[in-house]
């Protein structure tokens, strides 16, 4: 697994309406993103990388490298920083994929619906919900990169069922 450390230097501002795949993209650049946004980045200093309009935004198309393909934040924020294949994120992924274009997921007590909650009712402290949705992100790459590439997932299952 790579065991990127989490780059404190990258400020990721999130919109009003931030939903799991904004809290996955921001985990994904301050996690992976050291090496282009992060101090080391040349020139050198802190960046500000926007997830959502005006940044990482599956709604605008000039952010769209295959319009047939379903993106969302974290996927485009993946795809720059070369981690979108990684075997790790593919569960996460694809279950935030799922979520956010599709609606699935959502139930009562399933993760997307309670970070959406969370974030409703604690907006004036996003940091709450980040360290939530962090606290599930890591378990889930932690778990994928410790299991056989079999099996189910922490999120969701990539196998088929007979």
């Amino acid at each position: 697994m790579n065991k990127a450390e989490v780059t404190p230097d990258i400020e990721v501002p999130l919109h009003e309406f931030a939903h799991p795949s904004d809290f996955l993209a921001e985990f994904l650049i301050r996690r992976y993103g050291g090496e282009k946004y992060g101090a080391s980045a040349k020139p050198a200093g802190p960046r500000v990388v926007f997830v959502g309009r005006g940044g990482y935004d599956e709604h605008d198309p000039a952010n769209l490298p295959d319009p047939n393909v379903l993106e969302t934040e974290a996927t485009l924020a993946a795809r720059d920083l070369g981690v979108r294949d990684l075997p790790e994120l593919q569960p996460l992924l694809t279950y935030i994929l799922m979520a956010d274009r599709r609606g699935e997921g959502k139930k009562l007590l399933q993760f997307a619906r309670v970070t959406e909650r969370l974030y409703a009712v604690h907006s004036e402290q996003p940091w709450r919900v980040k360290r939530f949705a962090e606290v599930i992100f890591e378990a889930a790459i932690e778990y994928e990169s410790s299991r056989p590439r079999q099996g189910i997932g922490l999120l969701v299952s990539t196998d088929v069922v007979s």
